[in-house]
């Protein structure tokens, strides 16, 4: 539920985070086409570069107005493939109405950077929710089999193929990975043997093994049923146990497993 709550979150947050600033640059074209310009004009900041592709600018404008009131104003924006020419002749206008709407000629020299910067962001994030989403709906699945098998379920011995450690950046993240077959997987004909994953935090999480070498794991599915079955971890989870339930279980386990 937290990934699929998150990935909704992120969808939204990036479509209103890229509609801003397409907003923000269709806003300083109006400025820069009828603004006033600028006086005694003044420009900080910093400029960052990630990997020569996506520049973002962040800086500071002080100026003077016609009238000659003084004002310092914070100027923000991205360009995809496209940087500044920081030697380029340097102008900056400003919305009369209200003088915190400036806008500098170096942003308007990457306008097509800037629209590249809000499709490019666009679609990562769209991409990273699309992720957290499907994280979301395949959690929410197996909640549904495991609520499912609580009426009427059957007992499956799943044989573990590969227990693989995930490391991230080289570096175990205290993960592990079993990749097991399901029996019925095991006689469908003209069909390749799918295997099926499950992952568990390696100090604190373990399946129910059904075996002392580790290679059979307990799963659980509704009866007459094709789901890809739920493996329990030793508490129980995600099934709702009570003590004697989950002694019961582990004594069960332990039994089968000195066959």
């Amino acid at each position: 539920m937290f990934a699929l709550a998150t990935g909704l979150a992120a969808a939204v947050g990036f479509i209103v985070w890229q509609a801003g600033a397409a907003r923000d640059i269709v806003r300083d074209q109006q400025v820069w086409s009828h603004g006033a310009v600028a006086e005694d004009l003044r420009v900080s900041g910093q400029e960052t570069s990630r990997n020569f592709v996506l520049n973002s600018y962040e800086l500071t404008a002080t100026f003077t107005t016609r009238d000659g009131q003084p004002r310092s104003e914070k100027i923000s924006f991205d360009a995809f493939l496209q940087s500044v020419d920081q030697d380029a002749p340097l102008d900056a206008r400003y919305d009369t109405a209200d003088p915190s709407r400036v806008v500098l000629s170096w942003a308007m020299d990457v306008t097509r950077g800037r629209w590249c910067a809000v499709a490019f962001l666009g679609v990562m994030g769209l991409i990273i929710a699309a992720s957290l989403l499907m994280v979301g709906i395949r959690a929410l699945g197996r909640l549904f089999v495991a609520r499912r098998a609580t009426a009427s379920f059957e007992e499956l011995e799943l044989t573990v193929v590969q227990a693989t450690t995930i490391r991230h950046n080289g570096r175990p993240t205290g993960r592990i990975k079993y990749e097991f077959l399901v029996p019925d997987d095991l006689h469908v004909a003209g069909k390749r043997t799918r295997k099926r994953s499950v992952t568990f935090n390696e100090k604190k999480e373990t399946p129910v093994f059904l075996s002392g070498d580790g290679k059979r794991i307990l799963g659980v599915r509704a009866s007459a049923s094709r789901d890809v079955p739920v493996v329990p971890r030793q508490d129980g989870y995600p099934f709702a146990l009570s003590d004697a339930a989950r002694e019961a279980l582990t004594a069960a386990a332990a039994r089968r497993s000195e066959r």
